[in-house]
Formats: C-alpha cells, structure tokens, sequence
C-alpha cells in the first residue's frame, strides 16, 4: 500500500521534521494512528559522517492546463549527519548544498552497538538540543506518539513505526458529540459565532466536560445524547442534530451532519483529503476544492501538483443556522467571509505549500 506525503511527514518524525518517503505498507493500529513501515536505499560516508536515504516515485494528481492527470512523484534524497553519544545515536537534518547542519537532534536511538551504524536500533521519546547539549525527554504534552525501530545494513534501510495518540491527551473516539465541534455549534445556536471551525482538533479531542458546562449554562433541556445524535431544547426551540458522517485519522477527515431547528434543516459537510488521497478526486469539476504546489518534471517543465482536496461549507452552515434560530447578525462580517478563522485556514494551506515545495519533485 503506498503512503502519503503527510502520513510521510508522520514518517519523517522517524528521522527529522522534514524527512519524507515512499513507504512499502501501512495500515491501522489498534494502539494508535497507523502502522508504517519504510525502506530505501541509503549511501553512508563514513568519513563525513553522513547517511543519504533514496525513494522511489508513486502516484499523484498533477494539473495539466484545463485537464489533470495521475503522474508520478519523487521524493528528493534526504541527508542526515549522524553522531554517536556512547552507545546512543543521534540524526541531524544536513543541508548538503550550504553544508548547514540542524542543532536539533531526533530521533534519538538506543540498541545498537556503539561506533557502528549497522544493526537494529530503537527510538525512545527524547530530542538532542544542540545549542545547551541537553536531551530533551519531556512528551507529556506531545499530540502525537511515535515507537520506531531502524535497522540499517550497508546498502539499504528499514524504518517500522507505530504512531499513537498520546494517553494524557483525551479523545473523542469517534463521537462528535464529544469535540469542540459539537461545543461551536452549541455557542452558535446560542449567539454570533460559527457553528463549526473545522480544524482537525476540533474532531479529536474529547471536551465532554466543558460541552456538560456548555449545557447547564445554556439551560438545555435534553431530550436525547447519545452517540453522534443530540436532540434538545434551547432558547424555546427544538434542535435536532444527526451525524451522517464522522470518518477522520491524524491527516484526513470526512464529516456530515445536519441540524434541524423546529423542522428547518442546514447540511453541514467538511472534507480534507490530502497526497495520495486526492487520486480519486482528480478531475477538473472538482478543481474548485483543490490546493496546489509547483513541482519541475523531468524535462524541467513547472507543472502543478494537486497536495490537497478540501470542501468545506461552514460559512454557509452558519448561515443556515443562525436565520433557522433567528439569530441572523446583522453585521455579515460575523460570517467570517475574512474572518480570523479563514486566514488561519490560508495560513494552513500556506504552511502545507511550503513543505511540498521544500520535499518533492518529478521523478528524473
């Protein structure tokens, strides 16, 4: 099974924040966010004290004047110095052309022999800050968890990672009646704030005792709370809402709902696939939901590539709801047509157009 870019980027914690690469299989982990193993070819210079890891390409979308097509990517080599404390091995990202080395150490690896690249090493949840000398082990705040072991021969690698959420951060497990999601809409049945944000947190987190909060504050009258269905009474008015989706993993998602207030219904749809994800998606009347970054091919030619499929109508859901509640603003900027939250959005795609344009090619 291939492997995204960003699920790559979950990867590329096994070796630095910007490694990136072709993975041979992954799956789901019923400890956590998925299971991933990667191989590659590497080069070592011992002397320079430097291992260079090599990909091979797979499919993406790539936007070709009016039409897109599926073409192939190459992930660029990835350079690293490494450096043993003891018998414990540190990786840092190397910018061979400005021969600038990361201060930042990570992973950190133990279980090998001492001296010796080869052999099988595993990662323990510390980073190595250069500018003090100190070994940063702290991951009670981490989001995300990583276990990896690496072994390294003469000419290839072999990266197995298992990614968890960590168990101080608590998760919705699959409720939308848990998440900040389901707290927005509460504030905005009752006042001028958009229903639904949209950010991925929002979908994963568990906020039962602040939405509980929530509810006695309001004075909400339940009438049902279950699972991915809430039906109660708020201000004098009936609200009904019902998940018809509710599909998310750490780098996409894929949610429905509808609110119903006194018989009146607004359709609420938020959808973010991204990399190898958006493949089923390419085509031009789906162009409108696209984001993109510009990649060279083989031949030189700048081409755009298709990084991200993102539908998303929360502005409009707000919309819908505040006239069905008859809570409508008069002021429209309260629909965030540019508000905060939309800039933060751009800043998001911003930041993801960055990293493509810093990792990927066309295969040459």
């Amino acid at each position: 099974m291939k492997i995204s870019f960003v699920k790559m980027g979950l990867a590329a914690a096994a070796l630095s924040l910007s490694f990136t690469a072709c993975s041979d299989d992954s799956s789901s982990s019923s400890s956590g966010v998925y299971d991933v193993e990667l191989k590659a070819s590497i080069e070592v210079d011992e002397k320079a004290s430097t291992i260079t890891f090599n990909y091979t390409s797979q499919d993406y979308c790539v936007k070709n004047g009016d039409s897109y097509s599926i073409d192939k990517i190459q992930i660029s080599p990835n350079i690293f110095k490494y450096r043993f404390f003891g018998d414990t091995l540190i990786f840092f990202k190397y910018d061979e052309e400005d021969d600038e080395i990361s201060l930042e150490g990570y992973p950190v690896l133990v279980g090998g022999k001492a001296g010796s690249l080869y052999g099988t090493w595993q990662s323990i949840n510390c980073s190595y800050d250069g500018y003090d000398g100190e070994m940063d082990c702290d991951d009670e705040d981490d989001y995300l968890i990583q276990d990896m072991t690496l072994r390294i021969s003469k000419s290839s690698a072999t990266i197995q990672s298992n990614f968890r959420y960590s168990d101080n951060i608590p998760q919705a497990k699959g409720d939308f009646i848990k998440t900040p999601a389901m707290l927005q809409l509460l504030e905005c049945l009752d006042g001028n704030y958009t229903c639904i944000q949209g950010y991925e947190e929002d979908y994963f987190l568990d906020v039962s005792e602040e939405i509980e909060a929530a509810v006695q504050g309001l004075e909400i009258q339940k009438n049902s709370w279950k699972k991915n269905a809430a039906n109660f009474v708020l201000n004098g008015k009936t609200v009904d809402i019902v998940v018809n989706k509710f599909e998310r993993s750490y780098y996409t998602h894929d949610i429905a709902l509808t609110v119903s207030i006194n018989g009146t219904s607004c359709e609420f749809y938020d959808v973010d696939f991204e990399d190898d994800a958006v493949v089923p998606y390419c085509r031009a009347e789906n162009e409108d939901y696209f984001d993109y970054t510009t990649v060279t091919n083989a031949k030189g030619n700048t081409v755009e590539l298709v990084y991200e499929y993102e539908k998303y109508n929360g502005n409009d859901f707000t919309q819908c709801v505040h006239s069905a509640i008859e809570n409508a603003p008069s002021d429209e900027s309260v629909f965030y047509k540019k508000s905060a939250e939309d800039s933060r959005r751009q800043k998001m795609r911003d930041a993801k157009r960055k990293f493509w344009n810093a990792v990927s090619r066309i295969s040459e």
